[in-house]
């Protein structure tokens, strides 16, 4: 019983056997839906579970990407530390400065992923874009420079956008079925 005097409610998934409370429309661990009792059971086809199989893929996409903006906001602020080390002075800790924000918002982007995926993912690859725009306007020779980071970096989050709308659409789908 909880405060309020009410039972708690849960469900057991059919699948891997977790208990979770009746609020939620699949399960945290292997996204096949759940269901009160076998014979609602009987209500998800075969489709219904092809689709939480389509989930937990996605949502493996989705970790994969989410490591990249890790990955980037880590690489980021080694680069700014190597380029403060060839400046000297007020120049080389701007550099530093500069570098560990840019960090600092990927960072944040990443660590938001599981709860706003599409919101982090678009504003990681916006962030990304904008800043090798305005590092090609100070020195054009950075827009060929490193071009196969850019194209994974680039390619990789649009995939976690990608997957982070699919994921929302396919939580819809299976939330109206329900």
């Amino acid at each position: 019983m909880n405060n309020s005097g009410l039972l708690d409610a849960s469900v057991t998934c059919l699948n891997c056997e977790l208990e979770s409370s009746l609020q939620e429309v699949v399960c945290p661990k292997c996204k096949i839906p759940l269901v009160n009792d076998f014979k609602e059971n009987n209500r998800f086809s075969r489709e219904d579970r092809d689709i939480s199989h389509r989930l937990l893929d996605i949502d493996t996409q989705i970790n994969k990407a989410r490591m990249l903006l890790f990955f980037v906001s880590g690489i980021t602020l080694i680069q700014h530390f190597f380029f403060m080390t060839v400046e000297e002075g007020v120049n080389g800790s701007a550099i530093l400065i500069e570098g560990a924000i840019i960090s600092l918002i990927y960072f944040v982007f990443a660590w938001f992923v599981p709860k706003f995926p599409r919101v982090c993912f678009i504003g990681g690859l916006l962030t990304y874009l904008t800043l090798r725009y305005l590092a090609y306007l100070i020195n054009p020779a950075t827009l060929t420079s490193s071009m196969l980071f850019k194209v994974i970096v680039i390619g990789g989050l649009s995939h976690g956008i990608l997957n982070a709308f699919w994921a929302v659409r396919i939580k819809d789908k299976l939330r109206a079925r329900v």
